[in-house]
């Protein structure tokens, strides 16, 4: 069934990615001389050595003048060619491959011949089933090359670390090899290529410094929200135009007082992972307090007098039921983060980047942990909520060789 599976999808996949193949050839032609497909030999099953085809992405001759492992910011990779890399299209016509029957849509990446032979017996034992486009090490490595940037020695870095690891997860694959288990790899490859978590990453990394004016920003817009939606379950269409003005009038004064309470109880500063009836009673207290402030002024300022109460009190259940779902949201981040951390570890050891997109309403310190160390002392470069978590299966799909 495997089999009938890769002929089928590769033969679709090459009829239906015809226009992107012509697309890549025009751009690697007008980009300069050299061949649009390079083709390396790599070591298939039973150790039967096959050529592997990849659009080419390094200048001509480039196997010749450097090691047989790219890191990122290689000299040899040509600037059309870093965009193929960093989308994965030089990879497609592996397909080919797949077709011919030298490959698989899923199973463990081929390798060079020389790197194979490092590790002989392992290879061996992997190689008793077709290497394939994708797999488990390719999940956890999709940022290989990033990482080998970080090495002083790469090609060393890749023999005694990374290889090691896919050896690893290659020897996991075979143990568990299945149609099932195939499918669930290439959704979860088809997943990792369309979600843009590395720009998502980076976009939360520059607004990490303002994590507390975005905290605030968001609750005082939620507070707004909820004001008005109070005033419009009550009066229903039939809201007088003197009612409005005094409701937008008093809305600045509404937002001043929510957001001086969560000042107050730091709702606008820790990282919500954990939730208990002290979590919850900050958020509850601040809205509470918050709706019994907002009250006092409407009594006391004269401009404000005349405010419905209805508002008031509709408005205050809101923002309770607001703070029962970030409650329910926190504990969601626990459950999704032990889950996250589990399922990772399962699959790859490997220091694979995983990227959190955080809500940044729901995301407090332990009560155990200081306040004002909550949010220096662990300050991540992402934002975590488990809700709304979203998990690079680590990074890219190895380039076990150059791939020019």
């Amino acid at each position: 069934m495997k089999r009938a599976l890769d002929i089928a999808l590769s033969a679709l996949g090459l009829v239906l990615l015809t226009p992107v193949f012509a697309a890549v050839a025009l751009g690697l032609r007008r980009e300069g001389a050299g061949p649009v497909l390079f083709r390396q030999v790599r070591v298939g099953r039973g150790f039967r050595p096959f050529r592997i085809l990849k659009f080419r992405t390094m200048v001509p001759g480039a196997e010749r003048m450097g090691p047989g492992i790219t890191p990122g910011k290689d000299p040899r990779v040509t600037r059309f060619g870093a965009f193929l890399r960093w989308t994965k299209l030089d990879e497609l016509p592996q397909l080919w491959n797949v077709l011919c029957g030298d490959m698989s849509l899923v199973g463990p990446r081929p390798e060079l011949p020389h790197y194979a032979r490092m590790f002989e017996d392992d290879y061996r034992e992997i190689l008793r089933v077709r290497p394939g486009i994708t797999d488990l090490a390719s999940l956890a490595y999709r940022d290989e090359a990033g990482r080998l940037d970080l090495e002083p020695d790469p090609e060393r870095a890749y023999v005694e670390t990374i290889l090691p690891d896919k050896i690893r997860l290659a020897r996991t694959y075979v143990s568990r090899a299945s149609f099932a288990y195939d499918l669930r790899i290439i959704g979860e490859t088809m997943l990792l290529l369309a979600f843009p978590a590395r720009a998502l990453d980076r976009m939360l990394e520059r607004f990490a410094s303002a994590h507390r004016q975005i905290a605030l920003l968001v609750q005082a817009t939620l507070a707004a929200a909820a004001n008005l939606l109070a005033m419009w379950l009550i009066y229903d269409g039939g809201l007088t135009r003197e009612t409005l003005d005094l409701v937008l009038l008093a809305l600045p004064a509404l937002l001043a007082v929510r957001t001086l309470w969560h000042v107050v109880f730091h709702l606008d500063r820790d990282r919500w992972r954990y939730v208990g009836l002290r979590e919850i009673g900050d958020v509850v207290a601040a809205t509470l307090l918050g709706t019994g402030t907002f009250w006092a002024l409407t009594q006391l300022v004269p401009v404000y007098q005349g405010y419905p109460r209805a508002i008031i009190i509709v408005d205050g259940v809101l923002r309770c039921c607001c703070s029962r779902a970030r409650a329910s949201c926190a504990a969601a981040c626990a459950r999704s983060a032990s889950e996250g951390t589990t399922r990772g570890e399962s699959w790859s050891s490997a220091p694979a980047t995983r990227p959190s997109v955080s809500c940044v309403t729901c995301c407090r310190a332990p009560a155990s942990t200081t306040r004002s160390s909550a949010w220096s002392a662990d300050r991540p470069r992402s934002w975590a909520c488990g809700s709304t978590r979203l998990r690079s299966w680590a990074a890219s799909t190895p380039s076990s060789g150059p791939s020019p």
